[in-house]
C-alpha cells in the first residue's frame, strides 16, 4: 500500500483505546484471547475516502498497482475483482460486502502493519458474480523466526447486535469453532495455493511455502508448526454510533457479546489470537451512498 494512502488512513481513523480498560470500566469480550482494539473517525475524517481510495489494494496485487494506471484498476475492479453490479437497485448495493471488507484490508495495512498475502479481489468470480468463501483478509506479518496470519472477518452494520451476529453465526450456530478449525484453514490454504502465480509479494516466506506446497500434499497445521505460523483472527465491526457516549458504543458490544454468547475453547493445534476492532460510526448509510455515488462519477483517484 502506498505510503499516502496510509498516511491518510490513519489521520481518519484514530485509535482510543484497547481492552480491558479499567480507566473506563469496560473489559476486553468473553471471546477474546487478546486485548481489543476501539477506534474512532477524527472529526473532519471522512469514512468514504477510506474506502473508495483502498479498494484497488483490496482488488488487485501490489505489482500490478505499482506499474498500471490507478483510475483504470478501480473502474475495472468494479467491473470484475469485486461483487457490484451498476444496474442493482441502490437497496441491493448497500448490501454488498465490500465496503467492510475494503476497511479490513486498509486498517490491517495501516494500523497493523500486516500485507496481503492474496489480494480478494483475485478470488472473486466473475462468472458466478459472488466472493470466493472464506476469510475476508489474506495478510500476513513476517519476521525472522516467524509468521502470523491474519485471516479475518468484518461486518458493516446498521446496528452493532446485527454486526456482532453476522460476525458470530452461521445460520443458528456459533461460527468461531467452525472458521477456526483445522480443516477450514487447510481448506483455505488449498485456495491460498491455487492462486500461486497472482501472490502479492513474491519474495517473501509465506510465499516460498506456499510455492513449495502447491503441487504437493500437506497439512497445513504440520507445516504451521515447522515455519511457526500463528492465526491471528481480528474481528472488525463497523456500527451505527447511537449518539451515546463513545465509551458507551464500545461498553454495548462488550456487554451484548457476554449476554449472549459463552466462552468457548477451540483447539486449532497452533497459537491462536482472537481479538475485536471496533469502530462506530455516524450515518452508516451515508458513507455507503457516498461510496455509490463517486463509482457512479468515477471520481479521481488523488491518493
Amino acid at each position: 500500500m502506498r505510503q499516502s494512502l496510509i498516511d491518510f488512513i490513519n489521520d481518519v481513523i484514530i485509535f482510543e483505546y484497547q481492552l480491558p480498560n479499567t480507566a473506563v470500566g469496560i473489559p476486553k469480550t468473553i471471546l477474546s484471547t487478546h486485548n481489543d482494539h476501539c477506534y474512532n473517525l477524527a472529526k473532519e475524517g471522512n469514512l468514504a475516502d477510506v474506502i473508495y481510495h483502498s479498494t484497488i489494494d483490496y482488488a488487485w496485487e501490489e505489482q500490478k498497482i505499482n506499474i498500471h494506471n490507478h483510475q483504470d484498476l478501480l473502474t475495472t475492479a468494479f467491473d470484475r475483482k469485486i461483487r457490484f453490479s451498476e444496474s442493482a437497485p441502490e437497496t441491493t448495493q448497500l448490501k454488498y460486502g465490500f465496503y467492510g471488507e475494503v476497511l479490513l484490508c486498509a486498517i490491517l495495512y495501516a494500523k497493523y502493519g500486516a500485507s496481503a498475502i492474496v489480494s480478494k479481489g483475485t478470488l472473486y468470480q466473475p462468472n458466478a458474480k459472488r466472493e470466493c468463501p472464506g476469510y475476508d483478509a489474506y495478510h500476513i506479518i513476517e519476521t525472522a523466526d516467524s509468521m502470523d496470519l491474519w485471516f479475518g472477518e468484518v461486518k458493516f452494520h446498521n446496528s452493532y447486535s446485527q454486526a456482532i451476529n453476522s460476525a458470530l453465526k452461521e445460520g443458528e450456530n456459533f461460527k468461531l469453532p467452525l472458521v477456526l478449525s483445522k480443516e477450514y484453514l487447510q481448506s483455505e490454504f488449498y485456495t491460498i495455493a491455487n492462486r500461486v502465480s497472482n501472490l502479492n509479494v513474491s519474495s517473501s516466506r509465506i510465499c516460498a511455502f506456499l510455492r513449495d506446497v502447491e503441487c504437493r500434499p500437506f497439512n497445513i497445521i504440520e507445516e504451521a508448526r515447522r515455519y511457526s505460523m500463528k492465526l491471528v483472527y481480528p474481528i472488525f465491526l463497523i456500527y451505527e454510533h447511537n449518539n451515546n457516549s463513545y465509551d458507551n458504543n464500545i461498553r454495548q458490544v462488550v456487554d451484548y457479546i457476554a449476554t449472549h454468547y459463552s466462552t468457548t475453547t477451540i483447539n486449532l493445534g497452533i497459537e491462536l489470537s482472537i481479538f475485536f476492532i471496533l469502530l462506530p460510526v455516524k450515518n452508516v448509510r451515508n458513507i455507503k451512498t457516498t461510496v455509490l455515488q463517486w463509482i457512479r462519477e468515477k471520481k479521481p483517484l488523488v491518493l
